[in-house]
């Protein structure tokens, strides 16, 4: 699968990054754990996105990987 990054980075931007920052998360998702937090991401990537997993790490040795189902 081929997959403009320039796209990817504004569909990223648009759908994740710019609504998770300076926001308080727990507005949001609740609770605002790793493990919610990468679901979240991952439904709202999805419809716009190929994807294989989401990774996301709080700290370099924790961290949550989701697949969807």
């Amino acid at each position: 699968m081929v997959f403009d990054f320039f796209e990817l980075k504004k569909i990223v931007s648009e759908k994740v990054l710019d609504r998770l920052d300076h926001t308080f998360l727990n507005d949001l998702i609740m609770p605002s754990t790793v493990e919610k937090i990468t679901v979240w991401i991952w439904d709202e990537l999805k419809p716009f996105v190929p994807l294989f997993q989401v990774s996301l790490w709080e700290t370099p040795s924790s961290f949550a990987v989701y697949k969807g189902v």
